[in-house]
């Protein structure tokens, strides 16, 4: 296993706001002066409609010590934002914090947070009803009695349901995580909250499949292997439920996937979950979590932890565990000599190689420190094209080392969030931290105004580790080859032709750019020789379309444009 860190010096394209050494070109979409976007598992701040258009969303106040407020941008796939350098404000008459966004299969837009006054907080959630325009309805989800307020709200939707699942806080600290199934048609409706668990970490992650009606739930959940310290909070276990249906969900027997105690991942006697978790679908339907571990461990009689961290991945298919990133284990040590610290990870995946990635922040060099003694952070970023098994060399997205820097001056990349479909680009939004550490409202100086930045990286700069599928079908023996679309663009049909060297079974079916299937052509046996199948596309969108072949243990992917 590889844990060496590579930070790359390349030559950058020629545009102006570009910041110190980024790998790709930025955009400034948005300013904060309050630096914290999320209270332990960041979820999702940007997600990519079948447009190619950018959805954001962050947590901001426009001056320092003002209410938070959640802001809301849109940049098209030609480089066009919705509201220039600032965002518009989704919460005009209450305060919003720790927003989380996703896309319904038709692209619009929904967004989640928590607002209003300690004491008569609620969890919002808006849905769009024009895609790119930034124009939402509001819905106030209701508290519930025994939660007290519900607060970090995470979503994730499908055509006719959005879920929710949210802290709740009482009088004296956590009261559990729940969740709540709102259904849709022309608004939400809101059932009940149910009560899930009661971590010590405010860290839930949902996700939807793009070809079927999965859904799942990830979570931390307290081992409870040392009771003398009730409060600790890094001796968790990862928790998840998979809904076949997206309706029925049963939270009574949650999956382990982790069991440090009983020794499942890699060094499981020294180390425990803490508060990041990221969950994704592959385009097969098997479920991806990416989730950080810190030191913890016994001696004498006394329980050791450390910050350094590392990030794991774990995938259904396999039920296998590796390291995407960090080396905080010392052989035969359990001391821990390096105290790096990787976080917040979040996983996409590409519709036509089957790519996995995984971008996160880094604090990986004990001498980039502000002049306040805090680390500066880097945007990481590394593939996969086993499927998670084998993981590429890290790279470092934003190379911004700035030691010794004062406020105003400092460039520490943090919370960076990655959109979940990588179409040949990885777009990830991320905050410039013009001062590391925590601002200090109380204290003038330590309040900076921080740039929230869009990057679009090619894929190519992130080279995957391991063998791809999605080459490997490229390189099929001439057996089951499939044809460019044409005419290619297409307007509303095209024809799709592929050759069988041997009868087999056949599916044939096209998804959107989000990896939503939207027609299936062709699910049959089909004898020898060569077969055209026209698509009329005439009551779908412009936009990105995939066509994928699968046939005879054999699968293939191409892309066509629909131009109307």
């Amino acid at each position: 296993m590889r844990y060496i860190l590579c930070a790359l010096t390349m030559t950058l394209i020629g545009v102006t706001s570009l910041i110190a050494q980024p790998i790709a070109p930025t955009r400034l979409i948005g300013k904060t002066y309050y630096e914290r976007q999320s209270l332990g598992t960041l979820g999702r701040l940007t997600a990519l409609d079948q447009f190619g258009g950018a959805n954001f969303c962050w947590t901001s106040s426009s001056t320092a010590g003002t209410p938070r407020h959640t802001f809301y941008n849109y940049v098209a796939q030609d480089g066009t934002p919705l509201a220039d350098t600032t965002g518009v404000p989704l919460d005009v008459e209450t305060s919003g914090a720790y927003a989380n966004l996703c896309l319904f299969p038709d692209g619009n837009c929904v967004a989640v947070f928590h607002g209003g006054a300690m004491g008569s907080t609620h969890s919002f959630i808006y849905n769009g009803v024009l895609i790119g325009y930034g124009a939402f309805q509001t819905f106030e989800i209701p508290n519930d009695p025994q939660a007290g307020v519900l607060i970090s709200p995470h979503v994730a939707a499908q055509a006719n349901a959005a879920f929710v699942a949210a802290t709740g806080m009482g009088a004296s600290g956590f009261t559990g995580m729940y969740f709540s199934r709102l259904p849709f048609s022309n608004g939400f409706t809101f059932n009940t909250w149910t009560l899930v668990d009661t971590p010590k970490v405010i860290a839930q992650e949902l996700t939807v499949s793009p070809v079927s009606n999965r859904a799942a739930l990830i979570w931390p959940h307290l081992i409870g292997e040392a009771p003398e310290y009730p409060d600790i909070q890094v001796d968790n276990d990862i928790y998840l439920v998979i809904s076949e249906d997206g309706t029925t969900w049963n939270f009574n027997s949650p999956l382990n996937i982790t069991d440090f105690v009983g020794g499942e991942p890699p060094h499981s006697d020294s180390v425990r979950a803490y508060n990041d978790v990221s969950a994704i679908f592959d385009y097969d339907g098997h479920l991806h979590v990416a989730y950080v571990v810190v030191g913890f461990w016994f001696e004498g009689g006394e329980v050791m932890t450390t910050w350094g961290s590392m990030i794991y991945h774990w995938d259904e298919f396999n039920d296998t565990h590796t390291i995407i990133t960090g080396n905080i284990y010392a052989e035969g040590n359990p001391g821990y000599a390096n105290e790096s610290i990787y976080c917040l990870p979040n996983l996409g995946i590409d519709p036509v190689t089957g790519n996995l990635y995984c971008t996160w922040v880094g604090f990986p060099d004990p001498a980039d420190t502000a002049d306040n003694g805090y680390l500066n952070g880097e945007i990481f970023a590394a593939g996969s094209a086993d499927g998670g098994i084998t993981w590429g060399t890290p790279v470092n997205l934003t190379n911004t080392s700035t030691p010794g820097a004062s406020a105003g001056n400092c460039l520490s990349e943090n919370f960076s969030s990655l959109a979940p479909v990588v179409n040949d680009t990885l777009h990830v939004l991320y905050e410039e931290d013009k001062y590391a550490g925590q601002a200090d409202f109380a204290v003038p100086s330590t309040v900076t105004q921080n740039p929230l930045r869009y990057m679009r990286i090619p894929a190519s700069m992130v080279p995957p580790g391991g063998s791809s599928v999605s080459e490997a079908g490229n390189h099929l023996p001439q057996t089951f080859p499939l044809a460019q679309n044409y005419p290619n663009p297409f307007n509303p049909s095209t024809n799709i032709e592929f050759s069988l060297s041997e009868p087999a079974h056949v599916s044939l079916t096209i998804f959107n750019i989000n990896g939503r299937e939207v027609a299936l052509l062709v699910d049959e046996s089909m004898p020898q020789g060569s077969h055209s199948v026209r698509w009329n596309a005439q009551n779908l969108p412009s936009g990105i379309y995939f066509y994928r072949l699968s046939a005879g243990g054999f699968s293939q992917t191409r892309k066509m444009l629909l131009l109307k």
